[in-house]
């Protein structure tokens, strides 16, 4: 099949990071794939970074009819057997742009990544033929929405299993400067309101001085100078720091002696698997998609606290500095990871949800 995504979006997220896999594994699998995209943002830098050509660039959310008529004329020459729509503005773009391509229309599948209420179910009822959410969390958000719940399924989100570097931690840790002894705690997300980093934050300024650990939040965003002008408030400067934009990840937290995630709320988490997989302890609000990601409850290297707590958020981080540094618990914890990184990488792998997602397409081509 020949498949085509549409982003929208300026800025590298999940959603995008997610998208951007399932089209290289489609594309591993012998699919034809295409790109439209936003030009000069982080989503057209990553998408040329990991080898996927672009087949026209946006020069903005693309709700012009010039905008619409380009991609509709891509769409002829091309001919897509699916189209993938990343995010609420992609639907109408690539929904109309369908309707005026005088061709065989694709199918018409729409992400739903995030556990946002639903705005609009008729652009989504008249422009896309599914709705894809990402986990049960966010199709829940589109029943409760009004969606027919015959329009809506899910196709888990996963990664790659990520590549493990031996040479991370020391590297890391010495680029940050991290004296012998201090932990690495880390946050991985865009700093956005709805990520929690405040409440981290806040966190961090009620642990005792005897918690030696420097805490690292990766990611940009609207809130940083928020953010940064707390924690200068907070006399936090040493001990939290914002380290921006990154590319490598994965390195992070292969580095990481525990890795906090505060979230309000979750459409899936990819950093949740990611962390699992590399068996890092964790302390995570159990929200949304993320409930669903994590491989227990409450078990040994995983501390689930409510969201919007920076007490329990605390209390959750001075449990765990307790047990990773008592070595009675060092067994049980280890177990733990071991049996959560089984879990993840059997259900939320990438090359399930492009599987999952290729069959989708082709069940519905052929309807």
């Amino acid at each position: 099949m020949r498949f085509c995504f549409i982003s929208t979006q300026q800025d590298w997220g999940g959603g995008e990071a997610l998208c951007a896999d399932l089209s290289l594994a489609l594309r591993d699998h012998g699919h034809g794939i295409h790109w439209i995209c936003r030009g000069g943002t982080q989503v057209a830098a990553h998408l040329s970074q990991l080898g996927l050509s672009i087949d026209h660039t946006l020069l903005g959310r693309g709700r012009s009819l010039r905008e619409i008529r380009a991609v509709s004329s891509l769409f002829r020459q091309i001919s897509p057997d699916a189209l993938v729509m990343n995010d609420t503005h992609a639907v109408p773009l690539g929904g109309l742009a369908t309707w005026w391509a005088r061709s065989r229309r694709p199918v018409r599948l729409a992400f739903k990544h995030t556990v946002f209420p639903l705005r609009s179910k008729l652009k989504y009822r008249w422009l896309c033929d599914r709705v894809v959410c990402v986990s049960q969390a966010a199709r829940q958000t589109i029943l409760a929405g009004g969606m027919d719940p015959s329009r809506v399924e899910v196709v888990y989100g996963g990664i790659r299993p990520p590549g493990i570097d031996p040479t991370a931690r020391n590297e890391v840790r010495r680029e940050l400067g991290l004296l012998e002894g201090t932990s690495l705690v880390l946050s991985v997300g865009n700093l956005l309101e709805c990520k929690g980093h405040a409440e981290l934050v806040q966190a961090v300024a009620a642990l005792p001085p005897s918690i030696d650990a420097v805490f690292c939040i990766a990611g940009e965003g609207p809130v940083r100078t928020a953010l940064q002008s707390r924690i200068d408030a907070l006399g936090l400067g040493g001990r939290v720091r914002l380290l921006g934009f990154r590319r490598d990840v994965s390195r992070l937290m292969q580095a990481a002696d525990l890795i906090v995630h505060p979230s309000h709320l979750e459409g899936l988490s990819l950093v949740l698997i990611e962390a699992q997989m590399l068996r890092r302890p964790i302390v995570a609000t159990a929200v949304g998609g993320a409930a669903e990601v994590l491989a227990a409850g409450r078990a040994p290297g995983l501390w689930t606290v409510p969201p919007h707590s920076s007490q329990a958020l605390a209390q959750a981080l001075s449990a765990a500095w307790r047990s990773l540094n008592d070595p009675m618990q060092r067994e049980p914890i280890e177990q733990h990871l071991s049996a959560a990184a089984a879990h993840v990488q059997s259900h939320f792998t990438i090359e399930q949800s492009a599987r999952h997602l290729a069959d989708l397409a082709a069940r519905l081509a052929g309807d």
